[in-house]
């Protein structure tokens, strides 16, 4: 599916992470051959994980923050409000309504949940600024982020090392000059069990794990690394392909293409088959792991310096994975605000 959306920009875009930070090196110090390999196939050295108190909500809400402060943007201006996540507050209510109070957002704005994951930048910036264009909202905030690591099993030696948490905030304004967002989309529900956490919903829920003989119900996250390397190697290269067809964009006139940061050989075999400069390609990896949802704000504002877009650039952004979805954008900014991510 393609769409375009205009008349919307991006002013801004901010991260937060814990301060508390896991080592790779420390985890796989008893073995160094296992940790060499790790390194080569993930690219992933220090992973900021969340303690127990800390929710993606405090995140992004300490990320919108700190955007809002440094574009001097009073919040009571802002129109409707979007959070992205897989790891909410609560069951119920969802976290967008309490964000927007501890902002202190003005109460006639919207407040709305997604729950995605890490193609969840992308959808939610086609949400936010189709809600923003059909509804003639001037502002709005984006709020993306997941603290995953709390769904990951200590002891998992597999999944442990690749996941991290943070959370993010695009600031996005209403503007009759702005250039076209050019999306595409897609889904396999087929494969939904490929990242999949199977006990705790209402379909599954503990009690009635137990009633059909599971010993210990799993509220943990499952993955088949097989399946998803695969996946981002073929579906998702073709419908990036494809995307640049449709809108006769060249790869030569993109400068920087982020991709969810699954990994480090996945994105450096996505990168080939595209034929994209590596230089062209930021990683966010060996500092920041693999933060689900967030990985694709956190990158931008981690690894690309802000005074390049004291010039236009055209960015391909692509996030894929639990769903099994994806989702590909082409978008153009200038003047790009960029502040330091903070630790919390």
């Amino acid at each position: 599916m393609f769409s375009v959306i205009s008349s919307i920009s991006i002013r801004g875009i901010a991260a937060s992470v814990p301060k508390n930070t896991e080592d790779n090196y420390v985890l796989f110090a008893a073995d160094e051959a296992k940790y060499a390999q790790m390194q080569k196939t993930l690219g992933i050295r220090f992973r900021p994980i969340a303690l127990q108190s800390l929710c993606a909500s405090d995140l992004c809400v300490d990320a919108a923050q700190n955007l809002l402060d440094n574009l001097s943007v009073d919040v009571k201006k802002i129109d409707g409000l979007i959070f992205v996540s897989q790891t909410h507050d609560h069951i119920i209510p969802g976290s967008a309504t309490q964000i927007h109070n501890r902002l202190g957002m003005k109460k006639s704005s919207i407040a709305l949940d997604i729950n995605q994951g890490c193609a969840g930048y992308v959808y939610g910036l086609s949400v936010i600024s189709s809600m923003m264009r059909a509804m003639n909202l001037k502002k709005g905030l984006l709020l993306v982020g997941d603290t995953i690591s709390k769904t990951i099993r200590p002891d998992d030696t597999t999944l442990r090392p690749v996941f991290a948490d943070a959370g993010s905030a695009t600031f996005l304004e209403l503007n009759n000059q702005a250039a076209d967002m050019q999306f595409s989309f897609g889904t396999d529900g087929s494969q939904y069990q490929a990242i999949h956490i199977p006990d705790g919903g209402a379909k599954t829920n503990f009690e009635y794990s137990r009633e059909k003989g599971r010993k210990e119900p799993s509220c943990f996250l499952n993955m088949n690394g097989h399946s998803v390397f695969t996946f981002g190697l073929t579906t998702v290269v073709n419908s990036i392909k494809n995307l640049l067809q449709e809108t006769h964009t060249s790869v030569e006139s993109i400068d920087f293409a982020v991709f969810h940061q699954a990994n480090k050989l996945l994105l450096q075999s996505i990168g080939k088959q595209l034929g994209i400069k590596e230089s062209k390609v930021p990683y966010s990896l060996y500092n920041f792991g693999n933060t689900s949802s967030a990985t694709i704000p956190l990158t931008i504002v981690n690894e690309i310096p802000q005074d390049c877009f004291k010039e236009k650039r055209k960015l391909l952004l692509s996030g894929f994975g639990v769903g099994l979805s994806w989702a590909n954008t082409l978008i153009e900014v200038k003047d790009l605000v960029l502040p330091l991510i903070r630790k919390i």
